[in-house]
């Protein structure tokens, strides 16, 4: 089991279904999301989830189900491209299943990645967004039920926010490497 990539993206609220950036996001997935299925592909990551969008059970490796009629975090929006969507109020968790040591030290995943995310921020209308993996405690307080800004300030030192990607990822004078805080993109 490893590290996955996961950004939060602080929005202005999303309360309802119709809502049109889902209704937009249901549509299609902006075109750094599309674009990104290629780069995937060149690293023969296992595509299980491609081309199998629509609503799902959080982290479940099911099928889609019938879309739910309010927004909870019981539900999240898998996208074609496999970039699984949870939606809270004022805060979207955005989990992909690229591993976090890839996106730290493969140039080229880290900005397809980037760019996938800042598009969707886009459509999402966000107004903040971080990138760190599914073990931050940043994440661990978002699951746990906090917004965006009070997930942030469980990342207190080494797990707090860094000022260049590189700060993410450290190797000891053992040659064993770890990862830790979040990286603030918008």
């Amino acid at each position: 089991m490893g590290l996955d990539f996961v950004a939060l993206l602080k929005c202005p609220p999303i309360n309802e279904m119709d809502d049109p950036r889902i209704v937009s996001l249901e549509g299609g997935s902006p075109r750094a999301m599309q674009d990104a299925v290629a780069h995937f592909k060149t690293l023969r990551t296992d595509p299980i989830f491609y081309n199998r969008e629509g609503w799902v059970v959080p982290v479940e490796f099911e099928d889609p189900v019938e879309r739910p009629s309010a927004l909870t975090r019981q539900f999240a929006y898998r996208t074609r491209e496999s970039f699984e969507l949870l939606f809270d109020r004022k805060t979207v968790y955005v989990r992909n299943w690229m591993r976090w040591l890839r996106f730290l030290k493969d140039k080229k995943s880290q900005s397809t990645m980037l760019e996938a995310i800042i598009d969707l921020g886009k459509l999402l209308q966000a107004t903040d967004g971080i990138v760190t993996n599914d073990m931050s405690p940043v994440i661990v307080a978002f699951e746990q039920g906090r917004c965006f800004d009070e997930a942030l300030k469980a990342g207190t030192a080494k797990d707090g926010e860094v000022s260049t990607l590189d700060d993410l990822y450290e190797v000891d004078g053992e040659g064993t490497w770890d990862c830790h805080g979040y990286w603030r993109f918008l």
